[in-house]
């Protein structure tokens, strides 16, 4: 998927040339490493912020809405075997034993990701296989996507820790999930 595609998809207004240089490499990654198929599936239950853009909510919305795109985005960022990642997660994903795609820098606090205030047990990972991966900037986000939270804007977070998206966790670590 293309910056013109995604932004006829999405609903959303173009961007300076900054920051349309950064959706199109966060685009190219995420379309050769997922799939232009799963791009376009509909999001189940979208966050009401996702649902205001007034388009059919789909999971490149999601992931796109993640990334701070005034900052520079590396899609081809190389994380070698043995290198440390952490990411949060709440009791729930812990006991349910959920990966996600997100990880980070050990160092960097829950309060630079955007995240709600639930998800904060650090999971050590360790990089075991040569991987490629999108590393950004968090968003800042309101934290509401999941059902049942307010969506009065209560649950406003800062972004600006640095990101990395996996497309494939399980493959890619080692210490998750134990």
């Amino acid at each position: 998927m293309d910056l013109n595609a995604f932004l006829s998809l999405a609903g959303w207004s173009a961007p300076d040339a900054f920051r349309a240089a950064n959706m199109s490499r966060a685009l190219e990654f995420f379309t050769r490493t997922l799939g232009d198929i799963y791009l376009r599936k509909p999001v189940r239950d979208p966050s009401p912020w996702l649902v205001a853009k007034g388009a059919a909510p789909m999971r490149v919305m999601e992931l796109m809405q993640c990334i701070n795109f005034s900052q520079h985005v590396n899609h081809q960022s190389q994380l070698l075997p043995g290198i440390g990642l952490i990411c949060y997660r709440s009791q729930l994903q812990v006991s349910r034993k959920q990966l996600g795609n997100y990880y980070t820098t050990p160092g960097t606090g829950s309060g630079a990701l955007a995240i709600l205030p639930e998800q904060d047990i650090a999971i050590s990972v360790t990089v075991k296989h040569k991987t490629m991966a999108l590393e950004s900037k968090a968003a800042d986000a309101f934290a509401s996507w999941l059902p049942g939270l307010p969506v009065d804007g209560t649950l406003y977070r800062r972004g600006g820790g640095t990101q990395f998206f996996i497309p494939d966790p399980v493959y890619t670590f080692e210490g998750w999930p134990s």
